[in-house]
């Protein structure tokens, strides 16, 4: 069926991909997999690393595929439950897929992210299926790009967050009073994300992390925060940093203002929160007077 044209496919509208599941799977050859495929893959697998788990168990070589079935190269048919989302979705060599595919490739290539009919048509459409909701859209060419770029914005503006002003100045200025971009602090912003992503961060994990911090209420089934660090009976100290703009010393005055007996203190630092980690001097000296 696979070989028919396009047109002849596509006369057969929602039935396209129909076979005759009483003919499925069709085994050709008395072995599985079939020679040729043994052939292909012993071949292949001299050179390429990391096939999955379920290639290392049927290493079967594949020539074609229509619907949700698979030919491999021994001409034996299967039902594809391997391929994932894309065929479960669409199913291989859609009509209209292959024939919109065949047109585009003859037509254009690539032109980067400049501008053409369809990708005008498509983000129109993007902003009318969703509503109107996000203020744009940027493209990436698989899932897994698209959730690592989402990972560096993460980091860059948590870096933004944890970092003040006077903490970029003295560390990311630019050499050239006249320079037209500035070049280190962005750089430095993608650096960060890079590690991020390098280390195999799990974006799900990341965003569990966010929930967490976000529903994190002291005060909850406490009476409020006041009157839960009221009933804090440790000798207590409490530390702020000057700069930080997620924990402000204000909000550290308050906390020790309602712990029985506590002590504040503040320390000086131009780097915001990330001076807890990097003003380690100064911390270990608050620390060591409050323990005498």
């Amino acid at each position: 069926m696979h070989k028919n044209s396009l047109k002849e496919v596509d006369s057969m509208s929602k039935n396209w991909a129909h076979v005759d599941v009483n003919t499925i799977p069709s085994i050709k050859t008395a072995t599985l997999p079939g020679p040729k495929s043994v052939e292909y893959h012993t071949r292949a697998a001299k050179y390429m690393k990391g096939y999955s788990s379920q290639v290392q168990l049927f290493p079967v070589a594949f020539d074609s595929g229509f619907g949700y079935t698979l030919t491999d190269v021994d001409g034996n048919k299967y039902i594809d439950f391997s391929s994932g989302i894309y065929v479960t979705g669409l199913g291989h060599c859609h009509p209209k897929i292959s024939e919109a595919v065949a047109k585009h490739a003859k037509q254009l290539m690539n032109c980067h992210d400049f501008t053409t009919e369809i990708k005008m048509q498509l983000m129109e459409k993007l902003h009318e299926v969703t509503g109107g909701k996000f203020g744009g859209f940027q493209l990436y060419d698989s899932g897994t790009t698209a959730v690592e770029a989402g990972l560096r914005c993460a980091r860059a503006q948590a870096l933004i967050s944890y970092r003040s002003f006077e903490g970029y100045r003295l560390t990311q200025s630019e050499p050239d009073a006249d320079c037209l971009f500035a070049g280190r602090a962005a750089s430095y912003e993608r650096h960060q994300g890079d590690k991020l992503v390098a280390r195999g961060f799990d974006a799900y994990s990341y965003l569990r992390l966010c929930d967490e911090l976000d529903s994190h209420n002291l005060g909850r089934a406490r009476g409020g925060v006041d009157a839960a660090l009221s009933g804090i009976k440790a000798k207590s100290l409490v530390i702020s940093i000057t700069s930080d703009g997620l924990f402000p010393p204000e909000e550290g005055r308050q906390w020790a203002a309602c712990i029985p007996g506590a002590q504040f203190k503040t320390i000086g630092s131009e780097f915001g929160h990330d001076g807890f980690l990097l003003e380690t001097e100064q911390i270990c000296k608050a620390i060591s007077s409050f323990l005498g």
